[in-house]
């Protein structure tokens, strides 16, 4: 007989194994790709589903929906609430309130 070698749990952050962005990449893909040769439609045939009648959103969906926000978010196509991502790179400026700004003299 076989003994199942137990997986010992993280207890701290030190603990938690160091996965490549590129492992995590593919391996996103792999369970996006299952997914929807499972439910025989693309990701974004199954947002709009989704959109259109929120009730059929099962935890199966809202995994596979979430594995593709991460990937998305990973390849830089958008932020982590959804948007479209931001290059924290460039300096923003701050927004105008409609008064010129005073200068002091």
């Amino acid at each position: 007989m076989t003994q199942v070698k137990k997986r010992k749990k993280p207890t701290t952050v030190e603990d938690i194994p160091v996965v490549p962005v590129s492992k995590l990449r593919a391996k996103l893909r792999r369970r996006i790709r299952r997914y929807e040769q499972r439910y025989e439609m693309s990701t974004e045939r199954m947002r709009e589903v989704v959109r259109e009648d929120p009730m059929r959103e099962t935890w199966e969906i809202c995994k596979w929906l979430m594995d593709d926000n991460l990937l998305k978010y990973l390849n830089g196509e958008e932020s982590m609430d959804g948007s479209p991502s931001t290059d924290i790179s460039q300096p923003t400026s701050a927004p105008s309130n409609g008064t010129p700004s005073s200068s002091k003299t």
